[in-house]
């Protein structure tokens, strides 16, 4: 019998086998950081080839610091000190982040395999809401705008996940605070005509495949926590019967003609999938996939992107409720409002001896605060924009206890015609990603 896995943010170790599906109906769990996991978008090392398997370079894959509306979410169960690396997410609207249902969902007994929604929204008489449902157990990341915390967590409660079927793989983290530099994507209309889709963008903070290709699956993965992005093509869905036909969205992770040079893995669940031909308006939320290792090529790579359409209503009359008023901006265009963004990087690893100095300097030609945000696949120790002089012009948190050790920030008025520069420390090898954007005023 094969096995249905599960692992929890980056932290977690262990597997679940669920015996009730079939070896051909078998979907990984890709909530909280799965046994393998984001993307195959893997990055590279500088100078060294995209490890297999590896993204089509010609379809813009890889490592990304661009769709700034795209979050990495941050969870921790009650008691716990830290927020880890739990999944990916969408601004939809300036304080509502949409992601997947089993993001938050996801504890379990064995007798009762994984919760239903409703379980996890109100308990049973054996067990307490979710952990998670708790706004206060999230944090959301955005590279371009830095943290925020959570005031409510929405979770369909259609959801399920289980030998019975996937259904209704949706959940909402309403913002304490609107994230209102980034305008958010317009939605499709439900009303519009459906048009099958070709092929589409994926986007996710989750696990990457190894540096080495051959190496076993839990062995030398780049852990979750660097953004990346790839294309992939529309497979068909049928013969799942475990889907919902209406509400799935499929594609197939192979060198074949009909195949993608993509695929996501653990921590990309909630990521958005967006079609990326003329036809424009099928999008999804990355939910799971048909086989435990992401790196396995020929198998349903892109499994079951809960469609957009079939749960709009159900969206809309969240927004109308949690949202702030909407602003209309492009999809999958994110950021247009951003002042400026000085400098990016793709994806760099830290040194042997754990260190990081960015390699050019960057000069502010005019008196700006500036937002320096930091994000790696491992823990980072210390982080600051330092200037030519080395005067620490801002420092973000930096020691053991902090509340998200692979995530960091800090605010700073850099004086005109300053040059700068970020320097960080943090776990050896580990990759990493920074962004450094202008903004109109510092946060009161």
């Amino acid at each position: 019998m094969a096995e249905l896995r599960r692992a929890g943010g980056s932290t977690a170790k262990g597997a679940l086998v669920l015996q009730s599906l079939p070896a051909a109906k078998v979907i990984e769990r890709l909530a909280v950081s799965p046994l393998v996991g984001p993307s195959t978008i893997a990055p590279p090392k500088p100078g060294a080839a995209t490890p297999s398997p590896s993204v089509n370079v010609s379809g813009g894959g890889g490592a990304t610091t661009a769709h700034a509306g795209v979050a990495l979410l941050l969870a921790k169960e009650s008691g716990q000190a830290q927020f880890s690396a739990q999944c990916s997410g969408t601004l939809i609207r300036q304080n509502v982040v949409l992601t997947a249902a089993h993001c938050v969902c996801y504890s379990y007994d064995e007798s009762k395999n994984y919760p239903s929604g409703r379980e996890c929204v109100h308990g049973t008489e054996t067990r307490a809401p979710a952990s998670l449902m708790d706004g206060s157990n999230w944090r959301v990341f955005f590279q371009h705008v830095g943290m925020r915390e959570v005031s409510r967590v929405v979770v369909n409660e259609g959801y399920r996940f289980d030998g019975k079927g996937v259904r209704d793989d949706l959940a909402l983290l309403i913002l304490k605070e609107a994230a209102t530099e980034i305008i958010p994507p317009e939605l499709p209309p439900a009303s519009n005509p459906a048009i099958p889709w070709t092929s589409g963008r994926i986007v996710g903070y989750g696990f990457s495949s190894a540096d080495d290709p051959s190496a076993a699956v839990l062995k030398k993965l780049v852990q979750p926590g660097i953004k990346a992005h790839g294309k992939v093509e529309a497979g068909s869905c049928q013969g799942l019967s475990y889907l919902d036909p209406a509400g799935s969205l499929c594609s197939l992770f192979s060198d074949a003609a009909i195949g993608s040079a993509s695929t996501v893995c653990g921590g990309d669940s909630g990521g958005p999938l967006w079609q990326s031909d003329a036809n424009g308006s099928t999008i999804g939320v990355t939910s799971g996939r048909s086989d435990p290792d992401c790196r396995e090529k020929g198998t349903v790579g892109f499994q079951m992107a809960t469609s957009y359409r079939e749960h709009r209503m159900w969206i809309d009359e969240r927004l109308e409720t949690y949202g702030v008023a909407s602003v209309k901006g492009k999809w999958p265009a994110f950021g247009d409002n951003l002042l400026a963004v000085l400098d990016r990087r793709n994806s760099v690893p830290f040194s042997a001896n754990g260190t990081y100095e960015s390699e050019s300097w960057i000069l502010s030609q005019v008196a700006t605060p500036i937002l320096a945000t930091i994000n790696s696949s491992g823990a980072i120790d210390q982080f600051s924009v330092q200037d030519r002089k080395g005067k620490v012009l801002c420092r973000g948190a930096a020691d053991a206890q902090r509340e998200t050790p692979n995530v960091g920030f800090c605010w700073a008025r850099v004086p005109a015609g300053t040059q700068f520069r970020i320097v960080a420390k943090g776990t050896k090898d580990e990759y990493l990603q920074y962004v450094v954007t202008t903004h109109a005023s510092l946060p009161k």
